[in-house]
């Protein structure tokens, strides 16, 4: 539940706990395209990259899509998390739910 909430999956609590199946199968989604995402990120070069190549709307997109606040964050704060994501990530072999349970 908090994984979904996190990801904007579930706007409440209380729509979703009749059906939880909905929300593992929506969550488990959004783990493969980050999953996709992350990988393709990395191909081409990084988050250095994903700055230089798209700015400052890409950084936040990026961060927001893994469930990190950029409300008054400066990119380099931004491109901080994103560092800490793709480490957590490179540890745990895979996007994992507990990812957005921990931050570094």
């Amino acid at each position: 539940m908090h994984v979904a909430i996190t990801l904007n999956l579930a706007p409440s609590v209380s729509g979703y706990v009749a059906f939880p199946y909905l929300l593992q199968r929506m969550v488990a989604r959004k783990l493969e395209y980050l999953e996709i995402d992350d990988t393709l990120i990395e191909r081409l070069g990084g988050v250095e990259t994903l700055v230089k190549e798209g700015g400052r709307k890409e950084l936040e997109w990026a961060a927001m899509e893994r469930g990190i606040d950029t409300l008054n964050r400066k990119d380099w704060e931004l491109q901080g998390a994103l560092g800490k994501w793709f480490e957590a990530r490179k540890e745990k072999g895979r996007v994992l739910p507990e990812m957005f349970f921990e931050r570094r």
